[in-house]
């Protein structure tokens, strides 16, 4: 379970999902990655709480706003699951 970087920037994201957040079009997942917690944004229904998760192609972004909780996440990692 880890953040790992790749070319371009790019990263994979891999943990056990702990919480959650929906705000369609996208899922906004707190993730355990074993040396702490990331949050990860991927399209809605992709994952569940509790579940373990493989992110591929992820984007940083810096102070991202989510409307439904009236703020901001310090870094949101923004990519598509990895089925396989």
């Amino acid at each position: 379970m880890e953040v790992t970087s790749q070319s371009d920037e790019r990263r994979i994201v891999e943990g056990v999902v702990v919480g959650m957040i929906n705000e369609p079009p996208f899922s906004y997942l707190k993730v355990d990655v074993g040396t702490g917690l990331v949050w990860l944004g991927v399209p809605s229904g992709a994952a569940r709480v509790s579940g373990t998760v493989r992110a591929k192609n992820c984007v940083a972004v810096r102070n991202y706003r989510i409307q439904s909780i009236g703020g901001r996440l310090p870094l949101v990692y923004f990519g598509t699951i990895d089925d396989g």
